[in-house]
């Protein structure tokens, strides 16, 4: 699968409940909550989609997708960046949902549909 369609893809269902939920219960700004978008579709795609799921399943996939969005949120609250508990609970649990439903299941049927592996070869 082609890494900027997927990087699309995400930004795109993992960006726009963010950024709804970050800009009205979470106490941030439209563009503060994009920042946010772009730092939570990036650090899931990276170390979520192209480590973890390659390499296990849907249900851990997820649970490691939630985990790097709460601890990804936390630390950002952490540093300064008003984000409420609220915002971060509801954002949370909306990004597992759609990874978990939408994210997930797509990068495996189009990995299936352009005959790859998530994983290249083992030498």
């Amino acid at each position: 699968m082609d890494h900027l369609k997927g990087l699309s893809v995400k930004s795109l269902a993992n960006g726009i409940p963010a950024i709804l939920i970050l800009s009205t219960v979470g106490g941030l700004t439209f563009g503060a909550a994009s920042v946010v978008a772009v730092i939570l579709t990036f650090t899931a795609y990276i170390a979520g989609d192209l480590f973890v799921l390659a390499r296990s399943n849907n249900l851990i996939a997820t649970v490691a997708d939630a985990g790097l969005a709460f601890f990804t949120l936390w630390l950002l609250r952490a540093i300064g960046v008003a984000v409420t508990w609220t915002g971060i609970l509801y954002t949370v649990l909306a990004l597992t949902l759609v990874e978990w439903l939408f994210f997930h299941p797509y990068v495996r049927r189009q990995v299936e549909m352009d005959g790859q592996e998530l994983l290249p070869p083992e030498p």
